[in-house]
């Protein structure tokens, strides 16, 4: 199972490079719309505001290309809030000595 499982993977990979770039934008396209439907599905059933997924695109540091990042709305302001005391930690924290 687990080969079969490994062959099909490398024959579509191997196809979609022979295709050349468009159908690999095209196939990109295709599962960022599936994962839309799957976060939307998801939503559906969800009533508190912060369990609900939200999908953005993100650009990953060091890279030009944009992914789908899907996360919940508690996640985002949970990072959000982390990464806002980051930087109050360090703007209070330049010119100390320690």
């Amino acid at each position: 199972m687990k080969n079969q499982l490994v062959r099909i993977i490398l024959y579509l990979a191997i196809a979609l490079v022979s295709a050349g770039p468009a159908a690999i934008s095209f196939a990109a396209d295709e599962a960022e719309a599936g994962l839309q439907k799957i976060a939307d599905d998801y939503n559906e059933d969800k009533s508190n505001e912060r369990s609900k997924v939200v999908c953005t695109m993100e650009t990953q540091t060091g890279s030009r290309f944009k992914n789908k990042v899907c996360r919940s709305v508690g996640t985002v302001e949970r990072q959000n809030k982390e990464g806002r005391q980051l930087l109050d930690r360090v703007r209070t924290s330049v010119g100390k000595q320690e």
